[in-house]
């Protein structure tokens, strides 16, 4: 019997290759997000620094112009942390649009994977039926050779 053959083999490898591309887009999109993450992160930690500073200066004798600085900065640092976090939030979004995509390609690349294997299976079995048929036939030629000689 020939061997097995998939007809969808290139198909097979087209749907690979773009599962693989998608998860490596997912992987710098998570990635992104958390380097965006660590941004918004580091920028509450200063705003909590400055908090703590601004109290400790409010302890003691304050010079207003020390004050006012701080007060600047907090005002700079809230400015950054949104746009930080809409950073975040729009690194999120693509997350979700890269999982959606390797889903997809995920899911795509597994139907032609099953039928791959179901075809495999459907040729297997026809192989070994082959095989059977074959090995049938010589035995009932060997046992009809056998009789013939006992005829004779």
């Amino acid at each position: 019997m020939k061997p097995f053959r998939f007809s969808l083999q290139a198909v097979l490898t087209i749907r690979v290759n773009q599962e693989r591309k998608a998860l490596e887009a997912f992987a710098l999109a998570q990635r992104a997000l958390e380097a965006a993450e660590a941004r918004f992160q580091a920028i509450r930690n200063d705003i909590d620094e400055l908090h703590g500073a601004r109290r400790d200066v409010l302890r003691k004798m304050a010079v207003s112009e020390n004050l006012q600085q701080m007060q600047h900065g907090l005002r700079a640092l809230k400015e950054r942390i949104i746009g930080a976090q809409a950073d975040v939030q729009r690194e999120r979004a693509v997350v979700a649009d890269r999982s959606r995509a390797l889903l997809d390609a995920r899911k795509n690349r597994e139907v032609i994977e099953k039928l791959y294997h179901k075809r495999r299976a459907t040729h297997t079995i026809q192989t070994a039926r082959t095989d059977q048929r074959a090995l049938d036939d010589f035995a009932t030629i060997k046992s009809v050779g056998g009789l013939a000689m006992k005829w004779r």
